[in-house]
């Protein structure tokens, strides 16, 4: 059974439900690599800062996270090098989705019990996405453009601050 589309889990719903020692069985988040390029340089070395800030409040998947991590750090050193800039993801997923699994074929009704004990087994992690939030930073010149391309990637609107 493949994975629903992350526009069925976009809208928040309720409070922040962590990973505790209640909800046990939560797959681990995609994202793994929070800092990319030179994390050593000091905030000196590169002349000014971008963000990518969302506009939006909604759950963004740690895929998506991932995704849009990849393609800035692919852009970023295509154009400025491997060395000569610093991306930070400054979110972090720890909101778990819930799934009732639900069966659509003949004779389903005999095999599950419907909404009797519908809580839902945990499904993945996402973040809970408010708005006017910093979502990356980058430092270099071509910054802005490789966050305006990651933000395509992403599914809410966003806006690059310099």
């Amino acid at each position: 059974m493949g994975r629903r589309p992350a526009r069925c889990y976009r809208q928040i719903k309720n409070k922040p439900y962590p990973k505790s020692r209640f909800c046990r069985g939560v797959p681990d988040p995609k994202i793994r690599i929070y800092d990319v390029g030179m994390k050593k340089k000091g905030v000196d070395e590169f002349p000014f800062c971008v963000h990518l800030v969302s506009w939006e409040k909604e759950n963004v998947s740690s895929e998506a996270l991932e995704a849009a991590r990849i393609a800035c750090n692919k852009y970023m050193a295509k154009f400025a090098g491997k060395d000569a800039f610093h991306l930070r993801v400054r979110v972090h997923p720890f909101h778990v989705l819930r799934i009732n699994k639900m069966l659509s074929c003949a004779g389903a009704d005999r095999l599950q019990t419907g909404m009797r004990g519908a809580f839902g087994k945990p499904q993945a992690i996402v973040f809970m996405l408010k708005r006017l939030f910093v979502v990356q930073s980058s430092s270099f010149l071509v910054a802005k453009k490789s966050l305006s391309a990651e933000s395509g990637v992403s599914p809410s609107l966003a806006a690059v601050i310099i």
